[in-house]
């Protein structure tokens, strides 16, 4: 009886994490909000209060728009931070049903 590694799981592996890469603030787009309706004030403020203890914004590569996390971009603003963590999304532009939901 052999014992599998994990490059030879049949069913696969979980992918590695995406690299977490530091981005300016200033280069980043915010793009489209899916949210709807006005700035929810009270969110905004408890993400400023984690002084930037989130998870990294999801931008597009192609031309660094924000994907998810348009929150976070603007606590990272509000708190003056010149940099953010950020993961790079490579797919298009249009926007999926799982995005939505």
């Amino acid at each position: 009886m052999s014992t599998l590694s994990t490059f030879d799981d049949p069913l696969g592996s979980d992918p590695p994490p995406p690299a977490v890469v530091r981005v300016q603030t200033s280069d980043v787009r915010p793009g489209v909000r899916l949210r709807t309706g006005k700035l929810n004030r009270d969110h905004l403020d408890a993400i400023v209060m984690s002084d930037g203890d989130w998870p990294p914004v999801v931008i597009r590569r192609a031309d660094m728009t924000i994907v998810d996390g348009h929150y976070r971009y603007m606590a990272a603003c509000q708190l003056g931070h010149t940099h953010i963590d950020c993961v790079y999304f490579d797919g298009r532009e249009e926007i999926s049903p799982r995005m939505v939901g």
